[in-house]
């Protein structure tokens, strides 16, 4: 696109002088009269041209869509050939997936990765998926991989990120490949990277508007019994609702008695009416989602902005579903031939209404499927709580028509680096990264609310918030050498990370007032608070060193110690390292 590019290896062919691009593209090298230039660029074609009497060589470097396709430079200490990889990574392309009308990043890479599980605890909109690289590892602890962004390790969800804005993942599965990023990548490393506007021709810009929406609703419903052992009346048949031999009734209501089973226990009774409660508690949710993204190449400066609206109504009867802003901005900037600063920064507010909980699941599937979810309660409000008389099943659809329950979560991430190269292939640079994170719960239960223990009859209110801040940085020295048949490339770092998170809830009890949720409509003396906080240092230095000797023989290897204070004092320091090596057969 005639837009310069850096680190463009120029070689004197069959001689041992080469050069490297810097930031204008330009390059200094001596070379006689009929010589032959090869110039070579990782996802870019080889390109070879005779020196004449010219003092000046320009050549047009074109993409290689296969190499360009095999570029990896997560878990290694630079971009690197797929071909010339001694450690496992996937790599995955947004552009494969922009078809899937997924609504986040998580979602998106369901059977994309192989061995990756992307698990929905359930159905609600805005839900975090739990991700499993390496299969189940613990009953208790975090089973989740790394995640990062841009070089931001983030402890954001997933389900929070707009998949419009990325442009590449790299999956790192491998133990040997993990040990780069420490003791938090346990259980493996997702690396996401976002649109930058690099690929723009030079004094363009893209302007990219989408809208989409449509409907979510269950795939299938559970098949449920629709028999059970028990003996029934004689005169079962006469009545519209499931009448058992021993019981008394009175207005098709149980007084006293007690089912019998049948002399073999066999589930061949038929239930007088079968009610379709899994169409009551589940509907068809809408879901929209608009954006607008703006990148560009403008003169030595390249960025992305972009904003989304994502709203999901959910699949839940009387849920107020999900919504989702992100604004993204990111930007690169050469100030100098040597010198370059790039931020990237991502605001994210989410909202999500689910009154329920995992409990209301189970009681819709243990409730006998003769039970109608529409009775109505002695007081005549709707959804009786007890609506199976030989059940402790609630009612699944109460607990969504009267308890108000919300979750807020602003996010805000970002990176400032800045880059200097000393030579043409040695550079430094320095990165502060930072992650603010705000959660906020509220639940209401109202004054009159029937449950079976009668804890909350009275109505409640809890308030919870949470936050917590992370920053790092980083200083890094790459290196990035050839002589003779030999590349190699080292990179050596340090990194500090601190955390500092706090927490504080609070739950009142008994409204003094009906239709009041405020704490001071509470009775003081049954409020109860807690809070916590606490700090996380971490100090780690790494080294790591990869070696080509005739794109046929590779040899890696890494050293990294991490020293945390979440490590007892007697192993403060823990080290990782791999070392790995590899014969190329053939191409």
């Amino acid at each position: 696109d005639n837009s310069p590019l850096i680190g463009v290896n120029v070689i004197v062919k069959g001689t041992t002088r080469g050069s490297i691009s810097d930031f204008d593209g330009k390059y200094q090298l001596k070379a006689a009269k009929g010589e032959t230039l090869v110039f070579t660029y990782l996802g870019m074609k080889t390109i070879e041209k005779e020196v004449g009497d010219e003092n000046i060589i320009d050549v047009q470097m074109e993409d290689d869509a296969f190499g360009l396709e095999e570029v990896v430079i997560s878990g290694v200490a630079s971009a690197t050939p797929r071909k010339n990889l001694t450690v496992s990574v996937e790599s995955v392309d947004a552009d494969k997936l922009k078809d899937a009308h997924a609504a986040s990043a998580a979602s998106a890479l369901q059977d994309k990765v192989a061995g990756l599980k992307v698990i929905k605890a359930n159905g609600l909109p805005g839900s975090g998926a739990a991700l499993r690289l390496r299969g189940s590892t613990s009953l208790v602890g975090n089973q989740n991989p790394m995640i990062m962004l841009d070089g931001n390790i983030i402890s954001t969800n997933l389900a929070d990120i707009n998949l419009d804005d990325i442009e590449s993942f790299e999956v790192v599965k491998g133990a040997a490949a993990a040990a780069l990023y420490g003791s938090s990548a346990g259980n493996g490393v997702i690396v996401l990277r976002s649109k930058r506007g690099k690929k723009q021709k030079e004094g363009y810009s893209k302007v990219v508007v989408r809208t989409e929406s449509g409907f979510q609703e269950l795939a299938h419903k559970l098949d449920l019994s629709t028999h059970h052992p028990y003996q029934l009346a004689d005169d079962w048949q006469d009545y519209p609702y499931t009448r058992y031999a021993n019981v008394y009734y009175y207005e098709g209501k149980v007084i006293s008695g007690s089912r019998l089973l049948t002399e073999n226990a066999y589930a061949d009774q038929p239930y007088r009416k079968i009610y379709d409660n899994q169409s009551l508690f589940y509907k068809k949710g809408q879901y929209h989602t608009e954006y607008i993204g703006i990148e560009g190449n403008e003169n030595k400066s390249n960025f992305l902005i972009s904003f989304e609206n994502n709203r999901q109504e959910g699949i839940l009867f009387n849920t107020g579903g999900y919504q989702r802003n992100n604004i993204k901005i990111n930007l690169d900037r050469n100030i100098s031939d040597k010198l370059k600063i790039s931020t990237s920064n991502l605001l994210m507010k989410a909202k999500s209404k689910n009154p329920g909980s995992y409990k209301i699941f189970n009681d819709l599937l243990f409730m006998s499927p003769d039970v109608d979810l529409l009775q109505k309660n002695s007081d005549s409000t709707e959804y009786k709580i007890l609506p199976d008389p030989w059940g402790i099943a609630e009612n699944p659809l109460y607990p969504l028509a009267y308890r108000d329950k919300t979750a807020t979560r602003t996010s805000l991430i970002g990176n400032v680096k800045l880059s200097y190269f000393l030579f043409n292939w040695l550079d430094a640079n320095a990165k502060y990264t930072y992650e603010y994170i705000d959660k906020k719960w509220t639940t209401i239960t109202p004054k009159g609310y029937k449950v079976n223990n009668g804890q909350y009859k009275n109505g409640s209110l809890y308030k919870e918030a949470y936050n917590k801040f992370n920053q790092n940085f980083q200083a890094t020295i790459n290196a990035n050498k050839k002589f003779n048949d030999l590349i190699a490339k080292l990179k050596l770092s340090y990194l500090y990370e601190n955390t500092h998170y706090e927490d504080f809830n609070i739950l009142g009890k008994d409204f003094i007032f009906e239709g009041i949720p405020q704490l001071n409509n509470t009775n003081p003396e049954l409020a109860s608070m807690n809070s916590y906080q606490g700090d996380i240092v971490s100090i780690n230095y790494f080294f790591i060193s990869d070696f080509n000797y005739k794109d046929r023989y590779l040899f890696s290897g890494l050293y990294r110690i991490d020293g945390s204070s979440l490590f007892g004092e007697n192993v403060r320091w823990n080290p990782y390292y791999r070392f790995s090596g590899a014969y190329r057969v053939t191409e």
